[in-house]
């Protein structure tokens, strides 16, 4: 299973992406994982939306023993981990992704931004 989908540089996009990953998982009938799935795929979004100002292109794959999530954007800058004080209202987004993601990572795209990833196994 494989579900693509684009969304606009808007704040609303990150409802639309929590949906769209629901409905994806739901479909292919991982249930387990899918509150952390969900999370992060929102947390992806949502920075790329907030720091690279493009549309996203979302993706939701299942692989051999997991989930696969990307979010590409067309902002060449790779995403920037932040120390998030404790009474902070963001700056977590890939501090969750690190602790929760089995595995994550960054590829550029050659001239047309890039991809950021993550796996969560089953």
């Amino acid at each position: 299973m494989r579900a693509t989908t684009r969304l606009a540089a808007n704040p609303t996009s990150a409802r639309a992406a929590r949906r769209f990953v629901n409905e994806a998982l739901r479909r292919a009938r991982v249930h387990h994982v899918d509150d952390v799935v969900v999370l992060l795929a929102n947390e992806l979004v949502t920075n790329a939306i907030v720091h690279a100002r493009s549309p996203v292109e979302l993706t939701v794959e299942l692989i051999q023993g997991g989930v696969r999530v990307e979010v590409s954007d067309t902002s060449p800058d790779s995403p920037t981990r932040r120390v998030a004080g404790r009474l902070a209202t963001s700056g977590r987004g890939l501090e969750l992704v690190e602790t929760m993601a089995t595995a994550w990572g960054v590829d550029q795209l050659s001239g047309k931004g890039k991809r950021v990833w993550f796996e969560v196994s089953l």
